[in-house]
């Protein structure tokens, strides 16, 4: 059936039934499924229709982060990047909306940038510091 699904159909034999659900992560839209074995060995029944959870805790914040918009209402299973802002330095990150529901990745380590040394100068103003 695939990720989104959790079933309870593992050893059933000829016409016994099992529940088909939505996994951790999915949201069911509905019922659950109800599954039948046939003689044949095949399961009968309609998948239940389950939706990608969407991750609402553990996105990163601070001054020196540019967090990428998608990373604040991430479906399961999918991934974002956590890139250091304007000003500051540093290889981006990948976070990614685990089955939990919750926005999993390291921070980016990002150093402050150093400002070069051209400050424009005005008559008024001495440069001896």
């Amino acid at each position: 059936l695939g990720q989104a699904f959790l079933t309870t159909c593992d050893g059933k034999t000829t016409n016994q039934t099992c529940v088909v659900a939505c996994a951790s992560g999915w949201v069911i839209q509905g019922e659950p499924s109800i599954y039948e074995c046939l003689p044949s060995g095949n399961f009968s029944g309609a998948p239940p229709v389950c939706v990608k959870g969407v991750c609402s805790n553990g996105v990163p914040s601070g001054d020196e982060l540019a967090v990428d918009a998608a990373c604040l209402d991430l479906p399961t299973l999918e991934t974002c990047v956590v890139a250091c802002a304007q000003g500051y330095s540093g290889a981006p990150a990948m976070f990614t909306c685990s089955t939990s529901l919750i926005l999993e990745g390291s921070k980016p380590a990002c150093a402050p940038e150093i400002c070069p040394n051209t400050v424009p100068l005005l008559a008024s103003l001495s440069d001896s510091c």
